[in-house]
């Protein structure tokens, strides 16, 4: 759990509850009273909708949600934290999500699934702000301690967006929760990222399918990289150097890559994605090839 520091004003006999998004705190007047939840530095706000519905062993939770910043950014993984007060009581909240790059999207929650979705929180209220006789509730550990229910439907660390619907149920023995914890998140923030690859994913790649997958698959495509953002083009038999097939859009982080083109060549289009993660020198890969029927597990590697 992340470390809140709060600080409290108090010039009346009324409680006002506040947190600006930017400075991680509030301004008071000559005479407002102000209570003022901190999380840290370094921390990178969000913009969106959230709402929380959960009424158990910390108490009744403010249906609005809890203003989240985002602590961790990674390629499969992004962890939010957020505090705020509802009258006297203080509430945080620590949000940790969870996704392979091979995994296709929306993914639903589940926790035996390489290919699902993860979530766990961990929510906890300081009655009367006094943070000595707090009550929590962790929504984690083992399948054998947690149910999930509902669907991650967009998970983009490079475009910096996540949307999803979830219930945790906590079904540990002797557990002293008493009710599921729902969330439901659209939020969005700008993302920092620090790619590891050494090197640009300029050029010809071949993609093949990997192991014993019986569904075979032979395909060319071209990528320029231009710092995030992927682009290029599928190519065709007669293809050499500049390719002229569907074209490719994507990106790249950490370092994962997606791509998506559309091959209109038959009367039904049909969508392919890409989800897969680099060698650190960028020339070879591994993940998953779906279409709007099927999914392949794939390797790539980069033309010499």
């Amino acid at each position: 759990m992340s470390r809140v520091r709060v600080r409290r004003y108090f010039s009346s006999p009324f409680l006002i509850a506040c947190l600006s998004l930017s400075s991680f705190g509030c301004d008071e007047g000559d005479d407002a009273p102000v209570t003022d939840c901190y999380l840290g530095a370094g921390l990178t706000t969000t913009s969106g909708t959230m709402s929380i519905d959960y009424d158990g062993f910390a108490g009744k939770a403010p249906s609005d949600g809890v203003p989240m910043f985002l602590g961790i950014q990674q390629a499969e993984r992004l962890y939010f934290q957020g505090c705020r007060y509802d009258g006297q009581d203080l509430w945080w909240l620590d949000l940790d999500v969870e996704l392979a790059t091979t995994a296709e999207r929306p993914a639903p929650f589940e926790l035996l699934d390489p290919n699902a979705a993860r979530i766990t929180a961990l929510i906890s209220r300081c009655a009367g702000g006094d943070c000595a006789s707090s009550r929590r509730s962790w929504f984690g550990g083992g399948p054998s301690e947690i149910v999930l229910e509902g669907t991650l439907d967009e998970f983009d660390p490079v475009s910096g967006r996540i949307d999803l619907d979830a219930t945790l149920i906590d079904i540990a023995p002797r557990t002293l929760e008493t009710a599921p914890f729902a969330i439901t998140a659209d939020l969005s923030w700008t993302p920092t990222y620090e790619t590891q690859l050494t090197v640009a994913l300029d050029g010809h790649f071949q993609l093949t399918s990997a192991g014993d997958e019986a569904e075979e698959v032979e395909l060319r495509i071209e990528l320029a990289q231009d710092g995030a953002t992927l682009s290029g083009n599928v190519c065709t038999e007669d293809d050499e150097d500049e390719c002229t097939g569907p074209a490719v859009s994507g990106a790249v982080a950490d370092p994962t890559i997606r791509l998506a083109w559309v091959d209109e060549a038959s009367s039904n289009p049909i969508s392919y994605q890409v989800h897969a993660t680099f060698s650190d020198e960028g020339d070879d890969f591994s993940g998953t090839l779906s279409s709007d029927d099927e999914a392949v597990r794939i390797d790539g590697e980069r033309e010499r």
